[in-house]
């Protein structure tokens, strides 16, 4: 059986730094199909080639830079219309998904959306730490 990839909408803004780590831990800790689509809130902190070179890459499927930073709800607005899939997630840009857990993050997402029709949406609890002491340890 194929799995439909889920598309992961992101939001970025002057965060290189950040979202290299997100997409570094994105890929390495997660095995379910997606389609990562950024949108960059109009960063001029070199995010923008970055997301350029992902793309090339093929990790980034789909992309949009504004030209101004937008408020959270209308950049992420914009993103929402990139998507394609029937489910689909949103990310903070310094989210580290847990390395080595099975099921993965995304596997349990999918499972909780499939396992019961009426729910619509799902909050996952982010567990706190420091970026760079943590990058600094697993990175």
């Amino acid at each position: 059986m194929t799995k439909e990839p889920v598309d992961i909408v992101v939001i970025t803004y002057n965060r290189k730094k950040y979202f290299e780590t997100f997409v570094k831990f994105l890929y390495l800790s997660t095995d379910y199909p997606f389609r990562l689509i950024v949108v960059d809130n109009g960063s001029i902190d070199g995010t923008r080639q970055y997301i350029q070179d992902l793309r090339k890459e093929g990790k980034v499927w789909k992309f949009l830079f504004t030209d101004k930073n937008l408020p959270m709800a209308a950049a992420f607005t914009a993103g929402f219309e990139l998507v394609e899939s029937e489910l689909f997630i949103t990310v903070a840009d310094d989210m580290v998904p847990a390395l080595g857990k099975k099921p993965s993050w995304l596997e349990i997402f999918v499972a909780k959306m499939n396992q019961d029709e009426s729910v619509g949406c799902i909050n996952f609890r982010a567990a706190r730490c420091v970026h760079d002491k943590f990058v600094k340890q697993y990175g």
